[in-house]
């Protein structure tokens, strides 16, 4: 079994360091390149309010096999600002 819930805990801490900066990239559209993170995050899966609940569910249930691909993502994407 993988566990990546106290990891996304740990990372939605880091993201309460950022402030505002994280804000278009939570709340894009359609679907944020994050929402793998998000999903398995309580606190987080809250704000994928443009995905419905089924969508949100099966986002948790293969998000093991997708965060390694959205924190390069997130790399990449963030790369400009720093």
């Amino acid at each position: 079994e993988t566990i990546v819930g106290p990891w996304a805990i740990g990372f939605s801490l880091g993201l309460s360091l950022g402030g505002e900066a994280w804000a278009p990239i939570l709340l894009a559209t359609p679907k944020p390149v994050i929402a793998p993170i998000m999903a398995v995050n309580p606190q987080l899966a809250k704000l994928l309010i443009r995905l419905s609940p089924q969508e949100r569910r099966k986002i948790r249930a293969t998000a093991h096999h997708h965060i390694s691909s959205a924190v390069l993502q997130l790399h990449a994407i963030t790369r400009q600002a720093r």
